[in-house]
């Protein structure tokens, strides 16, 4: 994974994406920072962060994450809470 950088603020679910070929969730989400910007990423295929981000969505809670780039696409690396 390239260019990984670290953020802090809240989840919210965009959209849940198709299911992996093994049965796995994906999601799409978005993350608002104190600064009111804007972050769009998606957890990656057959990976267990897609169970444990769902206790983050669309919830109060403010949570580390840290984005890097995957084949071209923002993805989620780790989720920590804040």
């Amino acid at each position: 994974m390239k260019q990984v950088r670290k953020y802090i603020g809240k989840l919210s679910k965009v959209k849940r994406l198709k299911n992996s070929l093994n049965g796995n969730p994906r999601f799409l989400i978005a993350m608002v920072t104190a600064n009111q910007d804007f972050q769009l990423f998606r957890t990656a295929v057959d990976c267990g962060l897609a169970y444990s981000v769902e206790n983050y969505l669309d919830r109060d809670q403010v949570v580390e994450v840290e984005i890097g780039q995957h084949y071209g696409q923002q993805t989620l690396k780790s989720i920590n809470e804040f």
